[in-house]
């Protein structure tokens, strides 16, 4: 295993072990601190993950972006071709997130 494999590793198992209550924490700070970037604010459409696993969540910056009528586009997988694909989110009326491929 070469040094950027070893330190992927070892950052992942540290991310992985934190306790859920500080997950949300602090993925809670990020949200906010993203939300106050003029970049973002400024923005109109924006291009964010979802999160997976023990990332940062993104859920809620994620409605919060859509609430404030903003276009968001997440990138979609294709495992069978190993390609990624812009996803643009739908909101409906009933809060139901969809994905448009576009």
């Amino acid at each position: 295993m070469d040094a950027s494999s070893a330190l992927r590793k070892t950052v992942l198992l540290a991310r992985d072990g934190l306790a859920i209550q500080n997950r949300l924490e602090f993925s809670g700070d990020i949200v906010q601190k993203v939300l106050q970037l003029e970049e973002l604010t400024a923005a109109t459409t924006i291009f964010i993950y979802v999160d997976f696993r023990s990332e940062v969540q993104t859920h809620l910056l994620i409605a919060e972006l859509l609430r404030q009528g903003k276009k968001v586009v997440v990138p979609v997988t294709l495992v069978k071709t190993k390609t990624l694909l812009p996803g643009f989110l739908q909101r409906s009326a009933a809060g139901i997130i969809g994905i448009l491929m576009g």
